[in-house]
């Protein structure tokens, strides 16, 4: 669930050729960026499938010519919010579907690829980066056969071990970096609230679309609903119709997971020995707020019984 939640904001924001070039300037090493003429960052379409596997080839990709030269350098951008053990090999595959696809498109020898990777798992990334981390051998065979391996080495931004200072940009990019960074922190809106110099820089550049997919990544992505300093970021950059909007989807969210809860509720009730429940747990089942529907399916494993479980609780006095 939260995955799809990253890589919908990542995309949307870094889709943009300005923005990944922001990105790049961020990741690339300075021998990469002297070669890269990153003012002619062109998108190109991920519609690489390789047809053994079904699956697409990344998340972003871009071209770009090198600098005072004809050749052009393809850049896979990839995002990974959990370390990946296979990184490596699926990287290879990923080269090798360009290759591919660009051969057959008439390209002049092997196109150039480079792999970045942008990375904000719980801790640093401490899996294999390389191919030669994956290779089952000793290292003084590797080091004898590494010029005859093949190698898809990722570029890797690893904003984990970064602190806030450390994440360059500015505007959306800077902003997103920050977002990400902090995705598993209990309140998301102070991340956002804290950094409001670039939010209103981000409505500046890209628009109201953009500024509302971000408050609903926070959203989504947060614990809880936005406090009230982070309304008044809402209200005095965006205006009150945005605020609106943004507490009204905050309804449909508790609505659709109090759904949620009472499908999985239901379904295990229905299936089991249950299905005579009376009506009263019945009623209660479907009238229960999602923080009561939440909190039964976390103790129903060790109720005495269900009914017990779903019983109001006695009044007092």
């Amino acid at each position: 669930m939260t995955r799809g939640l990253h890589d919908k904001l990542f995309k949307l924001v870094f889709s943009a050729p300005a923005e990944a070039a922001r990105l790049l300037q961020l990741a690339l090493p300075p021998s990469l960026l002297t070669l890269i003429d990153l003012s002619r960052l062109e998108p190109r379409p991920v519609d690489l499938i390789d047809e053994a596997l079904g699956e697409r080839l990344s998340d972003l990709r871009f071209a770009a010519p090198l600098l005072g030269a004809e050749s052009w350098i393809t850049l896979l951008i990839e995002h990974q919010s959990q370390a990946d053990p296979t990184l490596p090999l699926r990287l290879l595959r990923y080269t090798r579907g360009v290759w591919e696809q660009l051969r057959a498109q008439g390209a002049r020898g092997l196109p150039l690829v480079v792999p970045v990777v942008v990375c904000h798992a719980p801790r640093p990334w401490s899996s294999a980066r390389t191919l030669r981390a994956l290779y089952d051998a000793p290292a003084e065979a590797l080091d004898a056969l590494a010029p005859y391996l093949p190698s898809a080495d990722p570029v890797l931004y690893d904003l984990t071990p970064r602190s806030d200072a450390q994440i360059g940009g500015e505007a959306a990019t800077r902003l997103t970096l920050l977002l990400l960074r902090h995705a598993r922190d209990d309140d998301l809106w102070d991340t956002l609230c804290a950094n409001r110099p670039l939010f209103e820089a981000l409505i500046t550049e890209r628009g109201l679309g953009v500024a509302s997919a971000v408050l609903r990544y926070v959203l989504e992505m947060g614990r809880r609903g936005p406090s009230d300093e982070a309304r008044m970021v809402i209200r005095e950059t965006m205006g009150e119709a945005a605020e609106d909007d943004l507490l009204r989807y905050g309804d449909q969210l508790r609505q659709e997971g109090a759904a949620h809860a009472r499908r999985l509720l239901f379904i295990s009730l229905r299936a089991g020995p249950y299905a005579s429940l009376p009506d009263w747990a019945w009623d209660r089942l479907n009238e229960a707020a999602l923080d009561e529907l939440e909190r039964w399916l976390t103790q129903a494993p060790d109720a005495e019984t269900l009914l017990s479980l779903l019983a109001p609780a006695p009044r007092s006095g």
